[in-house]
């Protein structure tokens, strides 16, 4: 064979497995993206589920809402309630980043992030004028306003 030849058949035969690799390779990064996608999803359920959250949730349903406000920060219960605004914070903070499926989350959470922020709204409220700090908890009260806004446009969805 002439070298001509190897060199055209080579040139072609590159030509059409670049585009081929490149389209696997693609299609690898999507199938990943969508695993660590799942992987947070599940993550996030997994917050939920934990038997320390639920008790502390559970607890939270007992706790007076007129009087949530007057829980120091520091006391047992006040670590409770941060307990379970840290959850919500940290789940604020993936859909916010956009670093989970925000439809896929919100349609299991959206109901208990709302009724979870109204009754601990207060104490949140005066935990952000007693440590001056506008922003303490924002991406909880980020993921609420987003769950409201699920809760109008798939109202069906919610659990």
């Amino acid at each position: 064979m002439d070298l001509d030849f190897i060199v055209k058949i080579t040139s072609v035969i590159s030509s059409v497995t670049t585009p081929v690799l490149l389209v696997l390779a693609i299609l690898q990064l999507y199938k990943m993206k969508k695993d660590r996608d799942s992987d947070l999803a599940i993550k996030v359920f997994d917050w939920f589920r934990d038997q320390t959250f639920v008790s502390y949730h559970d607890g939270l349903g007992n706790t007076d809402t007129d009087k949530i406000d007057k829980i120091d920060y520091y006391s047992e219960d006040g670590r409770k309630l941060r307990k379970i605004a840290i959850v919500f914070e940290e789940v604020g903070t993936l859909i916010k980043m956009k670093a989970v499926q925000e439809e896929l989350i919100l349609s299991m959470i959206s109901s208990i992030t709302v009724s979870t922020w109204n009754k601990m709204e207060k104490f949140i409220m005066q935990q952000r004028y007693l440590q001056n700090d506008s922003k303490l908890w924002e991406h909880f009260e980020f993921l609420k306003n987003e769950a409201i806004e699920f809760e109008k446009t798939h109202s069906d969805v919610s659990l």
